[in-house]
């Protein structure tokens, strides 16, 4: 195969042809990678497309947000979640079958989180979504004693009756549960002791632009939690617990 432009008696013809070679499986290899990329985001989409997903199933048509700080528009509802007694919007994805978790008990918990407006990802997990190996930074894990007011209240909300080995996903409206100063003009903060706060500058910027913006946007928050421990129960390492994948969930978590 010539080189395209390179006369057939020209002596450079044997590099330009390696060059040429080089670029082509250069090109190859990147759609190798490319391809790669595309077939694992197939098997294990990114968990922001649950926010799309959950969009989609309230009927939103993109004209508008679903609720902003003023309470002056509706919040949809979503009926494929189910709710706690005070109201949180959930969906188990794995059902834990280690220790329980209990009021006062430290849990350890590997968490994400994205915003409903823009999609933007706020916290990316530690352990792998759909796999069962070791996370790799144990920093990265949230810990915190249920109802001690280290966290939002969903969150406490979100792990009650949890167990280890146990994934549940849930929607953080803009209200009392969500991060404190959501409702006021001045927007949410995460600065004031109350976490989760996001590992990565880029997702904590990300929830900022979301809790202080003042125009009528959608402040919700789409949330991943997975008890890897709590305290007393034997843990060792950080791994996920035994469990059971609920129907569909597994190599598909949208």
């Amino acid at each position: 195969r010539r080189a395209v432009g390179v006369a057939r008696s020209s002596p450079d013809r044997a590099s330009n042809v390696a060059d040429a070679d080089a670029v082509h499986l250069g090109r190859r290899s990147v759609a190798s990678v490319a391809l790669g990329s595309l077939l694992a985001a197939s098997a294990f989409p990114s968990p922001s497309r649950a926010v799309e997903n959950a969009k989609r199933a309230a009927g939103d048509t993109g004209e508008g947000p679903f609720c902003d700080y003023t309470q002056t528009l509706p919040c949809d509802e979503y009926p494929q979640y189910s709710r706690t007694d005070k109201g949180l919007l959930f969906q188990d994805l794995r059902f834990g079958e280690g220790a329980f978790v209990e009021p006062g008990k430290r849990v350890v918990v590997d968490w994400d989180a994205y915003t409903f407006y823009l999609s933007h990802v706020v916290q990316a997990r530690n352990l792998p979504k759909g796999g069962d190996f070791d996370g790799e930074n144990e920093n990265a894990f949230l810990r915190f004693v249920p109802g001690d007011g280290s966290v939002i209240p969903a969150l406490d909300e979100a792990v009650a009756g949890m167990r280890v080995g146990g994934i549940r996903r849930f929607i953080v409206r803009p209200d009392s549960f969500s991060y404190p100063g959501i409702l006021t003009k001045r927007g949410g903060r995460f600065d004031e002791g109350v976490g989760p706060v996001p590992a990565s500058l880029s997702g904590r910027r990300a929830l900022e632009f979301v809790l202080r913006n003042t125009a009528n946007v959608d402040k919700s928050l789409l949330f991943d939690v997975e008890v890897l421990a709590v305290e007393g129960d034997g843990s060792v390492g950080f791994r996920r617990g035994p469990g059971t994948w609920a129907e569909g969930v597994q190599k598909k978590l949208s």
